[in-house]
């Protein structure tokens, strides 16, 4: 059996600035190192998982490939 992680992200349409990219990072970068942040995550038992912009879609990538052989090998069609 596979474990299929919970996944939140912030995404942007294709050709944002980078400096617009790089200004977010930051903002969740930061709101990641809060108090109030670490407190949601154990009260929701969440692991910290922040990626940056690059690391996520490298994630979302190999997250998408891993479902769609899951989704395969249960004899569900896929499309993409």
């Amino acid at each position: 059996m596979a474990a299929v992680p919970q996944v939140r992200g912030v995404v942007a349409p294709p050709g944002i600035p980078r400096e617009n990219v790089a200004y977010w990072e930051d903002a969740f970068r930061k709101l990641t190192q809060t108090d109030s942040w670490r407190k949601y995550l154990d009260d929701n038992q969440f692991e910290n998982g922040y990626q940056n912009a690059a690391e996520l879609a490298k994630f979302y990538d190999e997250f998408t490939g891993r479902m769609r052989g899951i989704l395969q090998e249960a004899g569900i069609k896929t499309v993409r």
